[in-house]
């Protein structure tokens, strides 16, 4: 299957094209109303809805740059690869004087040479800002791109360069006319950047994927004056032209005449004047989207419900990891001859085995940060099909790169069913006596590898990246990669990596030991002195120092934390949430005050992603995150480095994610504070009619909040809301087991219970883990599940009162057959021990003197015998912290039980 077939982002992207002094008013009501319209239009079909206006927050002195320009043509064809739909508003007409032209990035050579022929101070000037290029000759980037090598690297201060640009521009104009006089054709060496927009735009929608993706609003342009200039006589005639050739290609439907009174409109018109008389221009553009999106979505195939649901789960997993692999494999190459070496030697053991039909050990790699470990691995994933007489099949997955990757249970379930579908088992991928839990998941696992040997036909690969990355949970047999088999069929290949030495990643015993003992551990050294190195520390670092100059370290600072604070990416439209207020249109957005606006931010996206981001396409939404583990790593530590910079970023990230929820709870909270999940009328609900509930919100959750918006919760610290919005929330336990699987859900409540002690939580992890082996069968089961096990164990109040209620409401609605239990008779399900902790040892002064609960329960503070007393995390079982100094523990309250 072709790169450019598989399922792109559900995002629908246009660009919106105008004069910076026209038209502000249809820019802002495409914007703030166009826009938000149809998002909730299409908000159930998880579609993503961006205008991209780059004169937003601007002051339009940068708008016939030449550089800027060139990020915005960037865009553009951005937008045409990327969008579900459409990809290119432009609105034109009204003054041709206002179209000011701009440097031209390619001059003809013999063009080139008559314009400067003379020796004068502007020819001079012109030569100075153009390199030949053969037949051409080019614009010089070194002069107007924003990056470290050019003579102005600041976006913060723009005053130079903008008027050094205002000379050249009126030197270039004034030869450009005067060759125009003497018969030469320059006309579009005169183009203006709309123009030039425009044009790009027009050549897309012949070689794009979006033959209807244009959509024009056009006015009228203003009739020629006998004053006008040469220049505007001749951006009329230029634009007439771009008008007609636009009405010839377009169908009609995709072209809005404006009346030429809304130009009236523009500034000085009340809003609600200007919405009424721009009421025709917002309901056409709309229909025209709404067309285009509604042709889109009908060509999708029926992602249905059960194994439909199954296999296409797996499937865009799988390209999602699949479509790293080949950006990487583009991007990067073997290099280093240690590098080079390992990959032979790794290469020819594995088709010795296979040759000699023995059993063996999976391949481990170890290696710092930039050690060239994916490298490898990727060039090992396209290697490994010449040495081997059969075709291969091949797993790869980048660990923690997607939600479902992110944890042992999770990877290993998807895995399994990956191999079910790719050995064509059948209903191998959901087995009738299927239970998403771990002991299960690993005996299938083991079971699917003999399956593998007995297919002599089949030979499968397995490549794993960053193993140490997957989440250890409780729930994990013995250690988190105690599923690794030490001893693997002839056909089956396990190829992993790892920043962590063996001592340190979470395997057994035996199973270090088996590593150690048998050719199969691989050492790489950190390659960090190599320039092309990208990944290394100090490239990163000097990367880091030269966005700071370009953008500010205020608004560089914001922008890397929350990259940094983000778990899987953040899209771009989130970023813009974050870091571009939008409370006034007419205000001027400056990088001095740590915002940016669209413009700024394609400029950091396109200069950041040489070599430090990546877009990777995760559950259909295309996020920013960064390249490697290194530059992750340094940009926590230089950005987020202090704790409450760190939760306030967590803090910014949740907001956004719940900002609907949040709000309905602002809007109808209007009594004094009270616990959360607790409403007035929580005795009536469980007293009454149990079938009968109203929901608390009209917010709905989506797979985003399900994938990471409830950690950004969690690492807030905000756990009051993390309960009441998410982990004690029954709409947002039904969204788990719906749009993933109860196995996800499983490992979301293990990770939250790695950071609290609560009877909530345990009581709903317990129901959850109880009720396994039913929702792995009938996700459907899960209000009966928890009111079977939860309704006899709430009070009257809290959030699982809210809980149960909200259970009984869904199966009240729920419209097929429910066995639902209207008294309880099941004990509680939480353990007696939750947590047992083990904060001694045998070395002196290891023994306790006094131990004390902290206020919230979550810490113990523990004075041993000798040294200074210490805190410790519960439920991690960590120390977090030692106090230094004397203290009198005759007055430190003894412990309480």
């Amino acid at each position: 299957m072709e790169s450019d077939k598989w399922p792109g982002p559900r995002a629908v992207k246009i660009y919106i094209s105008s004069l910076y002094n026209d038209f502000r008013e249809e820019r802002r009501q495409t914007l703030e109303l166009v826009g938000p319209e149809l998002q909730s239009t299409y908000d159930d079909r998880y579609i993503e809805i961006e205008f991209v206006d780059m004169h937003y927050g601007t002051d339009g002195g940068d708008e016939t740059n030449p550089a800027l320009l060139k990020y915005h043509l960037d865009e553009i064809r951005c937008c045409s690869r990327a969008s579900k739909a459409g990809y290119f508003l432009c609105i034109i007409g009204g003054e041709a004087s206002s179209y000011q032209p701009v440097l031209p990035f390619t001059i003809e050579k013999d063009v080139f040479e008559k314009l400067v022929k003379a020796e004068t101070s502007q020819s001079d000037l012109i030569r100075d800002c153009y390199t030949s290029n053969g037949a051409s000759y080019q614009l010089n980037d070194e002069k107007w791109i924003w990056e470290p090598s050019s003579r102005y690297s600041n976006l913060l201060e723009r005053e130079e360069e903008r008027q050094q640009l205002s000379t050249v521009q009126k030197a270039f104009t004034s030869l450009a006319l005067e060759a125009y006089d003497s018969g030469l054709d320059v006309a579009d060496l005169l183009r203006s950047p709309v123009e030039i927009q425009c044009d790009v735009a027009l050549e897309l929608l012949k070689t794009g994927k979006h033959p209807k993706g244009l959509i024009v609003a056009h006015r009228e342009l203003s009739a020629l004056e006998p004053d006008d200039n040469k220049l505007t006589t001749i951006a009329h005639a230029r634009l007439k032209a771009l008008q007609k050739r636009i009405e010839d290609i377009l169908p009609d439907t995709h072209i809005i005449y404006l009346e030429a009174s809304s130009a009236d409109s523009s500034r000085t018109d009340g809003g609600s004047d200007s919405e009424e008389k721009l009421s025709p221009f917002r309901q056409k553009l709309q229909t025209v989207v709404s067309s285009l999106i509604d042709d889109s979505l009908s060509t999708e195939p029926d992602q249905g419900k059960g194994r439909k649901k199954t296999v296409q789960e797996v499937f865009l997993e799988h390209i999602t990891h699949l479509r790293i692999c080949i950006e990487h494999n583009r991007k990067y190459h073997l290099t280093v001859k240690h590098i080079k070496d390992t990959a032979e030697s790794i290469l020819n053991n594995a088709k010795e085995n296979y040759t000699n039909k023995s059993r063996h050990p999976p391949v481990l790699i170890h290696g710092p940060d930039a050690s060239g470990k994916s490298t490898l691995l990727t060039h090992l994933y396209y290697k490994c099909e010449e040495i081997f007489p059969k075709p291969v099949l091949r797993i790869i997955r980048f660990s923690a790169s997607t939600p479902r990757s992110a944890y042992n249970l999770e990877l290993l379930r998807v895995m399994c069913q990956q191999m079910s579908i790719i050995l064509n088992i059948p209903e191998g991928y959901l087995p009738k006596d299927a239970s998403f839990d771990p002991l299960y998941i690993n005996n299938w696992f083991q079971s699917l590898l003999r399956r593998c040997e007995e297919m002599e036909n089949q030979i499968l690969l397995i490549f794993i990246d960053n193993v140490h990355r997957v989440n250890p949970l409780e729930c994990d047999i013995v250690t988190g990669l105690s599923w690794l088999p030490m001893s693997l069929p002839r056909n089956v290949f396990l190829v992993c990596t790892s920043a962590v030495s063996l001592d340190q990643l979470q395997l057994t015993p035996a199973q270090k030991e088996k590593f150690k003992v048998q050719s199969c551990y691989y050492l790489l050294e950190a390659i960090e002195d190599i320039p092309e190195n990208d990944s290394s520390g100090e490239y990163v670092d000097s990367a880091f120092d030269n966005l700071e100059a370009v953008f500010g370290a205020k608004a560089f600072s914001k922008l890397a934390g929350y990259i940094t604070c983000s778990e899987f990416g953040l899209t771009e439209l989130e970023l813009l949430e974050l870091l571009m207020p939008t409370s006034n249109s007419e205000a001027v957005i400056t990088l001095k005050d740590a915002n940016f606006n669209f413009s700024t931010l394609c400029v950091a996206k396109y200069i950041m992603m040489k070599s430090l981001i990546s877009e990777n396409v995760v559950s259909g939404r295309s996020t920013w995150r960064w390249r490697a583990a290194s530059a992750s790593a340094r940009a926590r530590r230089r950005y987020v480095r202090v704790q409450s910079a760190l939760r306030d970023a967590h803090s910014d990230l949740a907001a956004l994610h719940f900002a609907s929820f949040l709000c309905d709870t602002d809007d109808t909270d209007t009594s004094e504070a009270h616990e959360p999940g607790c409403v007035e009328e929580d005795d009536a609900l469980l007293d009454s009619t149990p079938f009968h509930s109203a929901s608390r919100t009209a917010a709905a959750f989506t797979q985003r909040h399900v994938e990471e918006s409830w950690l950004h919760l969690l690492l807030a610290g905000d756990f009051s809301k993390l309960k009441d919005l998410t982990v004690c929330n029954f709409d947002f336990l039904l969204a788990a087991v719906q749009t993933v699987t109860i196995s996800y859900l499983r490992c979301i409540l293990e990770h939250v219970r790695c950071y609290i002690l609560d009877r909530d939580v345990e009581l709903v992890y317990g129901a959850v883990r109880k009720a396994s082996d039913i929702l792995t069968r009938d996700p459907m089961q899960l209000g009966a599940q928890i009111i079977a096990w939860l309704r006899p164990a709430v009070a009257r109040r809290g959030v699982l009162a809210t809980l149960v209620t909200a259970a009984m409401a869904w199966c009240d609605g729920y419209d097929k057959p429910l066995l639902v239990p209207l008294n309880g008779w099941l004990h509680p399900p939480i353990a007696s021990t939750v947590r047992v902790m083990s904060v001694g040892g045998s070395t002196p002064g290891a023994s306790a003197r006094l131990l004390q609960l902290a206020p919230s329960g979550q810490h113990l503070v523990l004075a041993p015998s000798a040294g200074d007393p210490q805190l410790w995390h519960v439920m991690s079982n960590s120390k977090v912290h030692t106090f230094k100094g004397k203290f009198n523990f005759h007055t430190v309250p003894s412990f309480i039980y």
